[in-house]
């Protein structure tokens, strides 16, 4: 079972935040979860600004997550993946970015 216990036991993240500050690591925690799902768990600023800014469509959003959280909150432009993504951004939150000129 991995952690899976100690990751049902604790609040979210508290378990990881306590492997990111007592064992050794150069940003990515490694472990196991139920039937020995392999998780790997981002734990630096820079590793945290890498998968979710500037090389955001180079991760994948594990599948239990996504099907998990996207049954509760649907699954909009938070859940979405790839080209799905990049096209709902641009539809729905780009142009609030954008200044247009009025006539």
């Amino acid at each position: 079972m991995g952690q899976q216990f100690t990751l049902m036991k604790e609040p979210s993240g508290v378990p990881v935040c306590r492997w990111a500050k007592t064992i050794p690591n150069q940003g990515l925690l490694y472990y196991t979860t139920a039937l020995n799902s392999a998780r790997v768990g981002v734990v630096s600023t820079k590793g945290i600004a890498e998968v979710l800014v500037t090389k955001t469509y180079d991760f994948e959003q594990p599948d239990q997550l996504r099907e998990t959280i996207g049954h509760t909150v649907g699954l909009g432009l938070l859940f979405a993946e790839g080209d799905e993504h990049k096209v709902g951004r641009e539809r729905n939150v780009d142009p609030g970015y954008h200044h247009t000129k009025s006539l």
